[in-house]
């Protein structure tokens, strides 16, 4: 069993680790062979699960950036691990099993609730297991599956799961953003870092302070007097990348 421990916080990760390894020394269902992965953040989450087939994931709801309930939004259900939330409040649960997780945890966590926990996602991973679209020999995600994973965008009681392919830039408008695809625009409630925190790092900057481009989509990068730079998308798109960002792509110019 491979486990991810996703929490900003050092003190209820190495808990969470003591009490995972004190359920090992009793000879628990499936913590045979117990290797645990560490995450501080959404990110490093999500690095993780693309190294790692990660079996079972306790993850902390109030993260820095992206929150726990947003990342969980980002994965594809049929590919993603068995999950556990683990919070300090209860005002997520409903919000929790909307999204089928397999138990609910309030901090502090003690050893025994987390051994029911446990257990019960031991009796679902067969089930779980069965659903997977996937089984290499070393059950893990290729490259290609993770490049293809979909941001979620919700609107309301809409959401969009958007390919971040077909994302050609995005703005900042107040307490939403404005995701602009080729021939389409979406609507979303969602800050501009926790998006870019969803979105392929290698594939997309931030270019302004309520600007985030695709770096695949520019064809033109044009110096301003002042320090700026102007770009210019396949489109034919003209968007403002202020001096204060300009390192962002350091390595197209």
């Amino acid at each position: 069993m491979k486990v991810l421990l996703l929490d900003d916080e050092m003190l209820a990760r190495k808990g969470l680790r003591v009490r995972l390894e004190q359920l090992q020394e009793l000879g628990v269902a499936g913590t045979q062979g117990l290797q645990i992965f560490e995450a501080a953040n959404a990110r490093l989450a999500q690095a993780c699960l693309q190294q790692h087939a990660i079996d079972l994931a306790i993850v902390d709801i109030q993260l820095p950036g992206i929150s726990g309930m947003q990342w969980l939004h980002t994965l594809d259900p049929l590919r993603r691990p068995l999950i556990i939330l683990s919070t300090a409040h209860s005002e997520y649960a409903l919000e929790a099993f909307a999204v089928q997780v397999v138990d609910y945890l309030l901090k502090p966590v003690d050893g025994a609730a987390l051994k029911r926990a446990w257990l019960r996602a031991m009796a679902l991973r067969p089930l779980h297991m069965a659903k997977q679209p996937f089984s290499s020999a070393e059950n893990t995600v290729s490259d290609q599956d993770s490049a293809n994973a979909c941001v979620a965008l919700k609107d309301g009681k809409i959401t969009h799961r958007v390919s971040p392919n077909a994302i050609l830039w995005i703005e900042a408008a107040g307490d939403y953003v404005v995701v602009h695809l080729r021939h389409e625009r979406l609507v979303g409630r969602c800050s501009l870092q926790a998006l870019l925190g969803m979105l392929p790092s290698d594939d997309f900057a931030r270019i302004h302070r309520s600007c985030i481009v695709r770096k695949s989509a520019i064809t033109k990068i044009a110096p301003q007097g002042s320090g700026d730079f102007l770009l210019t998308l396949e489109t034919g798109q003209a968007l403002k990348m202020s001096r204060n960002y300009r390192d962002a792509l350091a390595e197209l110019r």
